[in-house]
């Protein structure tokens, strides 16, 4: 059976050998509510396993995980001045710059640059994708918490 990165992240997170879990098919249609029984007996016989819920790659990097959670805390529609957030996340102009391209681009932050003045201004905000990426991953990361 061929394994991608994501078995070698199942197996990372739970271990190799008798009574781990092995990576999902993926043609397996499982239920997030109802994960499967984990393998084996002994004291995790008749326990679940965690739900399988991959991070999400692209808010996982701790710059960007900085950007969603800056933007998160904002009504849905409210944006934050482009300088806000760069102090907020610690970023220098270029740094925030790319973050912002890379969640643009995969839909998760709308970016709105206009003139106020003669002076440029870059306002961003969340999506609604990129909250509910957001709340996923950040419910990825309780869940490996509440594993320890």
């Amino acid at each position: 059976m061929r394994e991608g990165a994501q078995g070698a992240r199942v197996r990372a997170t739970f271990g190799a050998g008798a009574g781990a879990c092995s990576a999902p098919d993926k043609n397996a249609k499982l239920s997030p509510l109802s994960p499967p029984p984990l393998k084996g007996g002994g004291a995790d016989r008749g326990r679940r396993a965690p739900r399988h819920m991959p991070e999400n790659e692209i808010i996982h990097q701790s710059m960007r995980l900085k950007i969603m959670a800056a933007l998160n805390v904002l009504a849905p529609d409210a944006q934050m001045e482009f300088t806000r957030l760069k102090g907020l996340v610690a970023a220098t102009d270029g740094n925030l710059g790319a973050h912002l391209e890379t969640l643009e681009k995969a839909g998760y932050v709308a970016i709105e640059k206009l003139f106020v003045g003669k002076r440029p201004q870059t306002r961003i905000k969340a999506t609604r994708a990129g909250r509910r990426a957001f709340a996923e991953h950040v419910t990825y990361l309780r869940e490996i918490l509440d594993q320890g």
